[in-house]
């Protein structure tokens, strides 16, 4: 791929980060679209059983 190609997908990448940041519930119908929590915020089952490292959390 180009690097003006990559640098514009860069770009969309950062203001499509930005705008899932800007609130709540922009980030929660994130990641409901992605499939990762229900309409109450729950996680999805598949990823109950992940092992998070607690510092991380």
């Amino acid at each position: 791929m180009e690097d003006r190609k990559v640098d514009e997908l860069l770009l969309k990448m950062d203001a499509f980060i930005e705008n899932i940041k800007k609130s709540k519930e922009s980030s929660k119908q994130f990641l409901q679209d992605a499939g990762i929590v229900d309409k109450e915020g729950d996680l999805e089952d598949r990823y109950k059983d992940i092992c998070i490292p607690q510092e991380l959390v």
